[in-house]
């Protein structure tokens, strides 16, 4: 009787060795018809690919009879003049661009992607349906000078519209898909002579253009419903600013809304420099300070914030503000004594105040102060119980992890503020308190009519704030918890190594904000933190207005600070009525150490030609499953030698340890074989580590290794390594 051995050499020998050399043939083969084809293409001058070709701009052309579930809205669009973009099939020879190229008298400009056979084509003489019905309407027998057509050669294309050649083209089966080289607008943006790219950056970098086009779109102002109010808790506002007097909210009875709850004492101070006129009497001095308007105390903070947030916009003149459709709403804290402060007493009367004023939706305080009072917190909450918005200032102490008041508070939406390259600011407060993070560079609208620049937690609240009041524009019955989740949840999400939360859950984005239908996460936070052996209960609740979607999709993974959006059909399917979901130690376990995320995206059928999935924000989860080294003290500090002895806490459920070790020549492991969380350095570790040091630094990071829960068909269970913090030290 033949052994199994025997047997298993007759079956590779006879069955697998034939069907690899033939597999081998067949690439071989392969290889060689695509070199033909390439070749073959060379000569028929199909170009290679090219990135820096520019095109002219044609008129509006209409294509009733094209395939819209496919192509989309294709009847009024703007496109590159006689242009085609043909992609072919993947296993289509590519010199069939040639072969279409020549049929329709086409000239092939450019191979337009490097991996894909993906191609820019123009017609030479081709009529577009304008055209044709000129034609017909031509008595060609008055005509004594031929026409340009007419010069040409006969050709069958000359007798079909472009529309024509698109449907053939797209029937044709060498054909992956066929369209027009559009051209795409860009979304709106005012027409403020000074606010463009280089001067307000800042409104491009939240995608503000994004969310002013979904709102005229939704055939609302791009700037927002002047029935939703922004009060700005400050210094006062320049009421006769010309850039701010007609976005300065009214009371029925005409009268400035708004209130000063601090006085200037004439006793005390001189109170002339005060810089109004007009509404607070014309001489550009506050005569009357008794009179409560709510003017600029002088000092220009509260006039700059009111500037960021809703400035007016599209009214060809300076800036413009983000919600520039908005109204303001002033109340003077602080600042009537020339000193810039505010006074809390008088912002707890302003927010009382705010309460009663229905048309106030968003409340912005761009100051704060160290101390917590319990009384502050109490207004705080009801003004979120009414469904408005407090958005405020993190502070500019350039200190982390002590909080800063009112934004610390529960119920308020806490900025910190970003340099212009996007990295947290020097001067900004940071912590694990904050909630969102925005630019605070921003040259703004000044009292006296002037435009300045300024930095500061201060400015990136205003910005905040506008974007709350443009998502109560689009969606007014929304309750403040609403859209506060829809603001944070939004931010895009900023990788940082050691998982703190310095810029809450990322930077603002005004644009996704409008526009994103993506489900409300309810927990965990957006930062969370995760050890071997634990679960994590996910949750999450539809998009507050509107339908719900037909099915929700989970995913999770390393992402290493790439956060992209996934494609549709990532991840997995947990239906349409399951809102939570419960993610096991075992499902993360693949993962190493290190940020990874978790997304849930809604999928709606209806939205778009072919549907569409709104994912969340990636949520940051920081993983922690590595053993923490204790550092040797004896007897010198970051020396080892044979002998020594490496110590570190064990790993739950570990079932081995090894060393990894990494030095400037080269990496090992050391096997230990058992759970004894400790391992002395032998004469053959300190030679191995000697040569593959280089006399540099090396690394060691302590490896557990634990079952996982995976089969590959009989094969017995994975084997997962975690690894811990590293300690460096030297070879002498």
């Amino acid at each position: 009787m033949p052994s199994k051995k025997l047997e298993l050499f007759k079956i590779f020998s006879t069955t697998i060795v034939p069907i690899v050399v033939l597999v081998i043939i067949g690439v071989a083969v392969d290889q060689s018809y695509k070199i033909f084809q390439q070749s073959r293409a060379d000569s028929m001058g199909v170009p290679e690919y090219n990135i820096n070709y520019t095109v002219a701009i044609s008129g509006v052309e209409t294509y009733q009879n094209i395939n819209k579930d496919k192509y989309g809205n294709v009847d009024q669009i703007e496109a590159a003049e006689g242009e085609l973009l043909i992609r072919l099939k993947d296993r289509i020879p590519t010199y069939e661009i040639a072969t279409i190229a020549s049929k329709y008298n086409m000239e092939v400009l450019e191979k337009y992607r490097e991996n894909k056979p993906s191609y820019r084509l123009r017609f030479s003489y081709l009529k577009t349906p304008d055209q044709l019905q000129l034609d017909a309407s031509l008595d060609r027998s008055q005509i004594s000078e031929p026409i340009g057509i007419q010069e040409i050669a006969p050709n069958e294309v000359f007798d079909k519209t472009l529309e024509q050649i698109w449907q053939e083209l797209d029937a044709d089966p060498r054909v992956y898909c066929v369209g027009l080289n559009s051209m795409s607008y860009p979304d709106y943006w005012p027409n403020d002579p000074d606010a463009n790219y280089d001067s307000k950056s800042e409104l491009f970098k939240i995608d503000a253009p994004k969310a002013w086009q979904k709102l005229i779109d939704s055939n609302l102002p791009p700037g927002g419903s002047d029935d939703v109010w922004i009060a700005v808790i400050d210094g006062g506002v320049d009421l006769d600013h010309p850039d701010l007097a007609d976005n300065i909210a009214k009371n029925a009875d005409g009268s400035i809304a708004g209130k000063s709850f601090v006085f200037c004492d004439p006793d005390l101070y001189d109170c002339d420099w005060v810089n109004q006129g007009g509404e607070s009497g014309g001489d550009g001095i506050d005569n009357y300070p008794e009179d409560n308007l709510p003017a600029d105390s002088g000092v220009g903070h509260g006039t700059r914030v009111a500037g960021v947030a809703a400035e007016v916009g599209d009214n060809n003149y300076s800036l413009t503000g983000l919600a520039f459709d908005a109204k303001i709403v002033s109340f003077v804290v602080g600042g009537l004594n020339g000193d810039g402060l505010h006074n809390k007493v008088a912002i707890v009367k302003s927010l009382e105040y705010v309460k009663e004023i229905n048309q106030i939706k968003v409340i912005n305080i761009s100051s704060g102060s160290a101390d917590y009072f319990q009384d502050f917190q109490d207004v705080v909450t009801d003004i979120w119980n009414k469904g408005k918005v407090i958005v405020a200032a993190a502070g500019n102490q350039g200190t982390p992890d002590i909080p800063h008041y009112p934004a610390a508070y529960d119920n308020v939406i806490a900025v910190t503020a970003l340099d212009d390259d996007g990295s947290i600011a020097e001067y900004a407060n940071s912590g694990d308190w904050v909630d969102i993070s925005t630019y605070g560079d921003s040259l703004t609208t000044d009292y006296d009519d002037i435009e300045s620049f300024h930095s500061g937690t201060s400015y990136a609240v205003p910005l905040v704030s506008g974007s709350v009041a443009l998502l109560f524009s689009l969606y007014p019955t929304l309750t403040a918890e609403e859209a506060t989740d829809i603001t944070i949840q939004r931010a895009h999400t900023m990788y940082e190594s050691t998982g703190e939360k310095k810029y809450g859950c990322g930077k603002l984005n005004v644009g996704d904000m409008l526009v994103s239908k993506a489900p409300i996460i309810k927990s965990p936070d957006c930062i969370t933190r995760f050890r071997l052996g634990e679960n994590i209960e996910l949750e999450w609740g539809p998009f507050p207005v509107g339908p719900p979607p037909e099915s929700y999709r989970l995913t999770w993974g390393l992402e290493n600070g790439e956060f992209i959006a996934p494609p549709p059909d990532s991840g997995i399917d947990v239906g349409g009525d399951m809102i939570s979901y419960t993610l096991t130690s075992n499902e993360m376990e693949a993962y190493l150490d290190g940020t990874w995320t978790w997304r849930v995206g809604a999928w709606y059928p209806e939205d778009g030609a072919n549907g569409k999935m709104y994912w969340t924000s990636a949520q940051t989860i920081k993983k922690h499953t590595g053993a923490a080294i204790i550092f040797p003290i004896e007897p010198y500090l970051g020396y080892i030698y044979p002998g020594f002895v490496f110590n570190w806490e064990s790993i739950d459920n570990a079932n081995n340890y090894f060393g990894k070790l990494i030095c400037p020549g080269g990496s090992a492991f050391i096997p230990k074989n058992d759970t004894i969380p400790s391992y002395m350095v032998t004469q053959d570790d300190y030679d191995i580590l000697q040569t593959i040091s280089q006399g540099g630094i090396c690394r060691l990071s302590i490896v557990g290794t634990h079952l996982g829960s995976w089969f590959l068909g009989s094969e017995p269970e994975l084997f997962i390594p975690k690894y811990g913090p590293h300690l460096s030290f030297l070879v002498p």
